[in-house]
């Protein structure tokens, strides 16, 4: 049979088939490609295709993915390669994972930890422990970073009860507090501006920090 393919992009839309038998017959009966502009051979099935085509609408066509395509996090779940090729899907991670890299991961404790970050007083507390350990425990006045963040780590331990890793977090945290937003920071760590320069300047060493 001989495809006039004047009428190609027409028959695609319309599903034709050869008129040498009803539809979803193999003998004779041709489709149109979109991916390879060729003729693509009838099917019900994936099987019925080349190992590097699936079986589509408009019968066998070029596979768009394989399983060499590296899946990506999309939202909190995986996009990856359906296994026939067709496209692609994307999979939830659970509630208790985190996608991460294309794969979903056990979900890391937020710093500081949501029992601290949902409670207005608690985290004001914890904004003005941050100046205390600043002034009564001379954390700022320590010669280098590691030190001074040591120093908060080991002050604010005191007050709350965090793990090792979060304590860590919240001592860099404070050292940027008082170092890149001193002028906003110093009078009261719980304040707008004081806030505001903390998030932009030094939200990433907590919100990174997964401790």
């Amino acid at each position: 049979m001989r495809v006039d393919f004047r009428f190609a992009p027409l028959c695609l839309a319309l599903a034709c088939s050869s008129p040498a038998g009803p539809a979803g017959a193999t003998d004779g009966q041709v489709a149109f490609d979109a991916q390879t502009g060729e003729t693509a051979s009838a099917c019900t099935a994936d099987d019925q295709c080349t190992p590097t085509q699936f079986c589509g609408a408009a019968g066998c066509a070029a596979d768009l993915c394989s399983a060499a395509t590296a899946a990506a996090c999309d939202g909190n779940g995986v996009r990856a390669c359906k296994a026939n090729g067709s496209g692609f899907a994307t999979v939830p991670c659970s509630a208790a994972e985190n996608c991460a890299n294309g794969t979903c991961v056990a979900a890391k404790p937020t710093c500081p930890p949501a029992a601290i970050a949902s409670d207005f007083a608690k985290l004001d507390q914890l904004s003005q422990t941050y100046k205390t350990c600043s002034n009564a425990d001379n954390c700022m006045g320590k010669p280098t970073n590691a030190e001074k963040s040591a120093c908060f780590s080991a002050c604010i331990g005191k007050s709350f009860s965090l793990t090792a890793a979060c304590l860590g977090c919240v001592g860099e945290y404070a050292v940027c507090l008082f170092s890149t937003c001193k002028a906003q920071c110093a009078v009261d760590p719980s304040a707008k501006p004081c806030e505001g320069c903390a998030t932009g300047s030094c939200g990433a060493f907590l919100s990174n920090c997964g401790g």
